[in-house]
């Protein structure tokens, strides 16, 4: 695992169309918590970990990942098929991807589901997780047991930690090989939003993945993504009175979209 960078020169943002694509982003999201908190050593990174590990856990019992991956990989090996009649296509790359999709395919298809029974039967876990949503619930006067293992120096708790995160590897290979397609399907070009307005049509017949927008990390705005079957628009806020609601900034912003497809 690689420790993620915590300062960019650029800030990414990115709004996923698609309930798939949402819970794509997500799974990578708490991922990067996970995996972030769990090399550290802390008791309090290692609480963060254990955090990131269950709400991962509950995300994918909320949805079948498994057939959700499943429906995007047959469906985007279909869609790649039909490029293969687009003239000037590069046949050998489109074969290549299509190799690529097949493959996770098949991993996704022999992956036992759900994916961690295991940790759903572990009662260590189970405890913790019904106190986690609650304020100050994990505490050590709730969960002494929680606090005594945090704090054990006997306890190899970075073995422990990707020994309960196992379960979930190929969901997230799989998550992250379609998300890595995704934002590279469509490079970043330069646009102007007037007086913090931005608007694009979109092309109904194709389904768009995700909007992504790409700013310096020296800027005071934040955009808001809208998305409609036909259209993206954007708005540009400034939030840097956090006391008082962000407001559309009067000014012309350069900024860098990426509108994906793929």
């Amino acid at each position: 695992m690689s420790t993620p960078t915590l300062f960019t020169r650029h800030l990414i943002y990115e709004h996923a169309i698609t309930k798939r694509m949402r819970i794509l982003v997500r799974v990578d999201y708490l991922a990067r918590q996970f995996e972030y908190h769990s090399m550290q050593t802390s008791p309090w990174d290692i609480r963060a970990a254990v955090t990131a590990l269950l709400e991962f856990n509950s995300l994918l019992e909320r949805n079948n990942m498994k057939s959700e991956l499943m429906r995007e990989l047959e469906q985007r090996i279909s869609w790649i098929e039909m490029l293969r009649d687009v003239d000037g296509a590069d046949q050998e790359q489109l074969d290549h991807v299509i190799e690529i999709h097949q493959e996770l395919l098949k991993e996704v298809n022999a992956m036992h589901y759900p994916a961690a029974e295991e940790l759903s039967r572990n009662s260590f876990l189970d405890g913790i997780g019904q106190r986690i949503h609650l304020p100050g619930c994990t505490s050590e006067t709730d969960l002494p047991q929680f606090h005594k293992w945090l704090n054990d120096p006997r306890v190899n708790h970075a073995i422990l930690l990707e020994q309960w995160f196992r379960p979930f590897a190929t969901i997230l290979k799989v998550a992250r090989i379609l998300l890595g397609f995704i934002r590279d399907s469509a490079p970043f070009h330069p646009v102007v939003a007037t007086k913090g307005w931005f608007e694009t049509q979109l092309d109904s017949s194709r389904t768009h993945q995700m909007i992504r927008v790409k700013m310096s990390t020296d800027s005071n705005l934040f955009p808001e993504i809208s998305v409609t079957s036909q259209s993206c628009a954007i708005t540009f806020r400034n939030g840097e009175n956090m006391e008082n609601r962000p407001f559309q900034t009067s000014e012309d912003v350069t900024f860098d979209l990426s509108c994906c497809l793929f």
